[in-house]
């Protein structure tokens, strides 16, 4: 209730609905004075919140002391002295996730590159180049005389090419002599290819023939690896990637909620009382739990961090372990079975999630690769 003056009249001013008391008994809409002081809107302004916090507070209470309490709270219809599971779970995944973050960030902000990365291939002769200072490198390794002879007429063979192509530019791979040794030998993962740009590197590519040439998905990451290595930088495409698979975990959870209720209703089955609803709710609830628990083990772990207080890390092992007790409790509760046929579909739910989650995980992996 908002504690403003009511209205004389007693048309709805939101829907025209006669009004037979405060508040209208089609839209729900208060019938107070459309004009509100400033003292007013401060005063609206704080019971609001108070009354929040009043419904947050004791919405964490029972779920992280009466596990799948609340849940049941709400299949029974009492709801109003709790927070809606919805706006819970996104207050409490939002600062749980502004504080994974700030904890888990992978280092500097990424800037475009102005810098052109070293050891790049430009063409033909760079790869010939790049080849003998390799067998010049393994000569001066290498204590087997036969072994630096061979090397020594591979050498002779990429000078006498590196010549020819001084002089005509246009000549192929295939016609080359060193081909054999060179450019014939195991390929090289896309990821460790250096080139100056894609048309460098497709340049090269039109060059070979047959198995000398990158299958299709080679060539697909070598021209990503350059794009990358462009925008990012040479060296921090992995800390890219890492930065885009971090943010999207929120999104990766949200998406994992309506999968871990179908587990659930697949469990359940059996028991007709319970709907994907209410599985859905339940989830809800137990995955808010989660956040706060962990919210708790990062606070451990980083006031063990900064005090060196070494036996906060049995409490740290403890809390985490507890997150497994917890969901045990939650569907004890919950889904009122048996302890022993409790924790055998609690077993099932945990290999089932871990696959479902690893299936995501892959899924999101891809998708922050393709965004990168």
């Amino acid at each position: 209730m908002s504690h403003g003056k009511e209205r004389a009249e007693k048309n709805c001013l939101n829907c025209g609905t006669e009004v037979a008391g405060r508040y209208c008994q089609q839209c729900g809409q208060e019938n107070i004075e459309p004009k509100e002081t400033f003292f007013h809107l401060v005063k609206h302004f704080f019971y609001d919140i108070t009354h929040f916090d009043g419904k947050f507070f004791e919405t964490v209470k029972l779920i992280l002391f009466k596990p799948g309490f609340l849940s049941k709270q709400y299949m029974a219809g009492k709801r109003v002295s709790y927070l809606n599971p919805i706006r819970m779970y996104v207050f409490t995944s939002a600062f749980f996730f502004l504080i994974f973050f700030s904890f888990m960030s992978p280092g500097e902000t990424l800037k475009m590159s102005e810098v052109k990365p070293k050891n790049k291939v430009a063409g033909l002769a760079e790869i010939l180049k790049g080849a003998k200072e390799d067998m010049e490198d393994e000569i001066k390794n290498s204590k087997d005389s036969a072994e630096k002879t061979e090397k020594l007429k591979q050498i002779a063979a990429i000078e006498h090419d590196l010549e020819r192509l001084a002089k005509d530019s246009t000549i192929v791979s295939d016609s080359l002599e060193s081909f054999k040794y060179v450019f014939q030998k195991a390929k090289i993962n896309p990821f460790e290819k250096r080139f100056e740009s894609a048309e460098a590197y497709d340049s090269v590519q039109n060059s070979l023939q047959g198995d000398a040439k990158d299958s299709w998905m080679e060539q697909f990451f070598t021209r990503k690896k350059i794009m990358w290595d462009k925008k990012y930088g040479e060296g921090h495409v992995m800390e890219a990637l890492k930065e885009k698979f971090l943010h999207s975990i929120p999104q990766m959870l949200f998406v994992s909620l309506p999968f871990f209720a179908l587990l659930l209703k697949l469990l359940y089955i059996r028991r007709k009382k319970f709907y994907y609803a209410d599985h859905g709710i339940f989830s809800i609830h137990l995955y808010c739990a989660i956040f706060i628990l962990l919210l708790i083990i990062f606070g451990l772990n980083k006031m063990r961090e900064a005090t060196h207080w070494e036996w906060l890390s049995a409490i740290i092992s403890l809390s985490a372990f507890s997150i497994l007790v917890y969901i045990y409790m939650a569907l004890k509760k919950f889904y009122e079975q048996g302890y022993v046929k409790t924790f055998f579909k609690y077993f099932i739910l945990m290999i089932l999630n871990s696959v479902v989650a690893g299936i995501l995980l892959m899924l999101f992996l891809l998708l922050s690769v393709v965004r990168l």
